[in-house]
């Protein structure tokens, strides 16, 4: 059991800078796809289905859960 909890506990620290980063590269090209949508009624339609499609591209791209920490969690 205490290797379980040193191995989430390093599962979760060690992820912290990477997931970090990714969530700071992430909102900086959310930010930017949001830029398009601020034309609000002016967008064409070809321009609002790229926005959509940028909006889902980040969405994608974005990491999965750590549901290991949550199972810790409800102990």
């Amino acid at each position: 059991m205490v290797v379980s909890l040193v191995a989430a506990f390093d599962l979760a620290v060690g992820s912290t800078t990477r997931l970090a980063e990714c969530h700071g590269e992430l909102a900086r090209r959310f930010i930017e796809s949001e830029k398009i949508y601020s034309k609000g009624k002016d967008l064409t339609d070809s321009e609002f289905e790229d926005a959509v499609n940028q909006r889902l591209g980040i969405e994608a791209s974005e990491p999965t859960p750590l549901r290991l920490l949550d199972a810790y969690v409800s102990l």
